[in-house]
């Protein structure tokens, strides 16, 4: 077996490179639960310019916790459905969403509730 090492970066993948998208007003369902949360603190270190609104229905997986620690000022926090679609219309308009990131999702199919919403 031959194991062939990582090309050199290149000036296209240096942390000099400006991003192709750089968000203002996300929209992060299910920011609650583990890896949502961690993302919602990932973004409040690294895009000190950008508002977060995490809408979570905080199920067994949510914890409103483990947001603490980011600025209020940065992170407006909604419970709520991601199935309820005027609720989803009115914060992309209200919080002038530019950039949605979906966590929102159930881990194991066995325990999961049927299907109840539509793709929005």
């Amino acid at each position: 077996m031959t194991i062939t090492p990582s090309p050199e970066p290149t000036a296209a993948s240096t942390p000099s490179t400006p991003p192709l998208h750089t968000p203002r007003s996300l929209l992060i369902t299910g920011g609650a639960g583990f890896i949502g949360a961690n993302f919602v603190h990932w973004v409040a270190a690294n895009h000190p310019n950008a508002r977060m609104t995490v809408l979570d229905a905080l199920t067994y997986a949510g914890n409103r916790a483990s947001l603490n620690g980011v600025a209020p000022d940065r992170l407006a926090f909604v419970h709520g459905d991601i199935c309820e679609r005027t609720l989803v219309e009115r914060l992309l308009h209200e919080q002038n969403i530019d950039t949605i990131v979906h966590f929102a999702a159930t881990s194991d199919s066995t325990t999961s509730p049927p299907t109840r919403c539509t793709a929005i």
